[in-house]
């Protein structure tokens, strides 16, 4: 026992191990400590690069505050980060970024870590950095266009008139009484059932010079041939119509223009009367239509009959009339039929008949007992169909129909033209004070002209690109609703033709569409233009003049609108005044010194 206690003191007295256990703990020490600045500058060195990363990501992403929601801005940010620092080891986390509109402001805030090489011997597994940019952009321009009814009841109680001193005061308001402000824009769109793009533009590329678009030649045709189609499908045998118009003598092009193809095989939101698509010869219903009402049938009472259906353009050995035809079922003769001979008058063996009613239009149509001939039946037909009367080009040819106005080529084309974007503001208030209300009311087709002023592409290309800076706005003004006239005949199926063109051709609805189904229609059309301008960073502002709170034309108008405080219903023209000024002094607010 004496003996294990000695041993004891023994060890513990002894201190010949105490240095390598020492050593032991201490060299992790000096590993970490000598090998943390090796980590410190791996995480400097990711940082630096990311920062770089980060302030390209910003600036490249901050004219997309107008068009992207924070969620696309996050994502596309994040992928740019990771792209830059070039290092699979560094990961990268996203904070939600944080977006000033009104100031132009977009900034960007990341955290990355990098794992730990030596200073993981003393738990420190990796090493963060917060990195952060801030891009702003002052807007340093200012685009409006100013989208007005002049449809026929803005006639009523003073309203065209309250409306033509309304905008003007807006335009001074904003352009701060300067004859030609450096940054501030307007383009005026009138609109009633039509759209007029000026006859100026006569020979521009974005119209359909060639008939390429495959509503170019609904209600044309120039075989004479009831039994083809009702138009011609082959683009290689298309006439312009342009051409048509050139075909008659003192009449031209008014400068109205149709709607591009609903193509239902695309996306709603791709369709071409709802989207801004560059005119482009890949794709021919790009183009714009230039608006040709079409003469319909002589004799029938049907609505826009302005010519005679024949001509000596059209070609001889066709005729417009028409044909009487006998058949007979035979008794004591053969059956036969012929066209020129009365089966009581004597039948010859090989008769030359001038007509036939196979296949054709039957006008009339009796029968008769006859005790050689058997039964006879009589019918008469017209040589060419309605649709093909109505169709044919030849007619045109030397006419002189009356240039504007319902019974004629150019139909209700009494519209003033769209006025581009321009920063001659004397210019605009002339073209303001020059409106006069006459015509439909078609929103759908002012707001998708309203997109295009402001487009920097064509047809009018005057507008800036969407991420130049630019504050770009649209208001929409009307005192009325989307509205279609279907029926009126049972032929064309519509009281007029409009920028759809006949309701027969469907582009708007089917044959059974009832007016209310139309309007509708419209309506869906118009939310979907809208949609596609606030798609582009576009502010939208609605006025609705008289337009009954709860109503579809009330919901519509608050839909189409950027948000509820840019949306007014003034009950009458007096109140326009104020609310143009309103939206004046907000716009106002817009313009940057630099």
């Amino acid at each position: 026992m004496l003996l294990f206690a000695k041993l004891l003191k023994r060890f513990h007295r002894d201190e010949s191990g105490a240095f390598a256990v020492i050593f032991g703990v201490m060299a992790i020490i000096l590993i970490a400590m000598g090998g943390s600045a090796i980590d410190f500058v791996a995480i400097q060195q990711s940082r630096a690069s990311a920062q770089i990363s980060m302030d390209a990501a910003v600036l490249a992403l901050q004219p997309k505050i107008h068009t992207q929601t924070k969620a696309q801005i996050k994502e596309t940010a994040e992928k740019l980060l990771i792209e830059g620092i070039g290092n699979a080891t560094v990961t990268v986390t996203m904070l939600d970024p944080v977006i000033d509109k009104d100031a132009g402001s977009l900034n960007l805030k990341a955290k990355i870590s990098l794992p730990t090489f030596f200073v993981k011997f003393v738990s420190i597994d990796k090493l963060e950095a917060l990195i952060e940019s801030e891009a702003t952009r002052a807007r340093n321009r200012l685009e409006i266009a100013m989208v007005l009814d002049n449809s026929g009841s803005m006639g009523d109680y003073g309203r065209i008139g309250a409306l033509r001193s309304a905008a003007a005061l807006a335009v001074d308001i904003i352009s701060e009484y300067k004859a030609f402000p450096d940054k501030v824009f307007f383009g005026l769109v009138p609109f009633t059932d039509m759209i007029n793009v000026d006859p100026a533009n006569r020979n521009a590329t974005w119209l359909d010079q060639y008939g390429r678009s495959s509503i170019s030649w609904d209600n044309f045709d120039d075989d004479d041939n009831s039994t083809n189609t009702h138009d011609i499908t082959s683009a290689s045998g298309r006439l312009s119509r342009f051409d048509v118009y050139d075909s008659m003598n003192n009449v031209s092009w008014a400068g109205c223009v149709e709607a591009r193809p609903h193509d239902t095989s695309l996306p709603f939101a791709e369709r071409l009367d709802v989207y801004d698509k560059e005119p482009t010869s890949a794709d021919g219903d790009t183009f714009i239509v230039p608006l040709f009402q079409p003469d319909t049938p002589d004799g029938t009472g049907y609505q826009r009959n302005y010519l005679p259906d024949t001509n000596a353009a059209c070609s001889t050995t066709t005729s417009t009339g028409s044909c009487t035809e006998r058949t007979w079922s035979g008794r004591y003769t053969y059956a036969g039929s012929s066209s020129t001979y009365n089966p009581d008058w004597g039948f010859p063996s090989n008769p030359t008949n001038t007509c036939s009613c196979s296949g054709r239009t039957i006008t009339s149509s009796s029968s008769s007992w006859d005790w050689y001939y058997g039964t006879v039946t009589t019918r008469t037909c017209r040589v060419l169909g309605l649709r093909e009367r109505q169709e044919r080009v030849c007619k045109y040819v030397g006419r002189s129909p009356a240039q504007v106005g319902y019974d004629s080529p150019n139909g209700s084309c009494t519209v003033d033209p769209i006025a581009p974007l321009t920063n001659d503001m004397n210019s605009i208030k002339t073209k303001i004070n020059a409106m006069e209300a006459l015509g439909g009311t078609n929103i759908h087709m002012g707001a998708m002209w309203g997109l295009r002023v402001l487009s920097p592409q064509e047809p009018f290309s005057q507008g800036v690109g969407y991420d130049k800076g630019a504050s770009k706005v649209m208001i929409i003004m009307t005192d009325g609703e989307n509205t279609a006239y279907p029926a009126g005949d049972s032929f064309n199926n519509t009281y007029y033709y409009s920028m759809y063109g006949f309701h027969y051709n469907q582009r708007l609805g089917n044959l059974s569409s009832t007016s209310a189904e139309l309007s509708t229609e419209m309506n869906r059309r118009t939310l979907q233009v809208c949609t596609n301008a606030k798609a582009e960073g576009i502010e939208v502002y609605t006025i609705g003049l008289s337009v009954t709170a709860g109503s579809a034309n009330a919901a519509m108008l608050t839909s189409c609108a950027t948000d509820i405080g840019k949306v007014y219903f003034p009950a009458s023209s007096s109140d326009l005044e104020d609310v143009f000024k309103a939206i004046a002094d907000q716009l106002s607010d817009l313009r940057l010194s630099k």
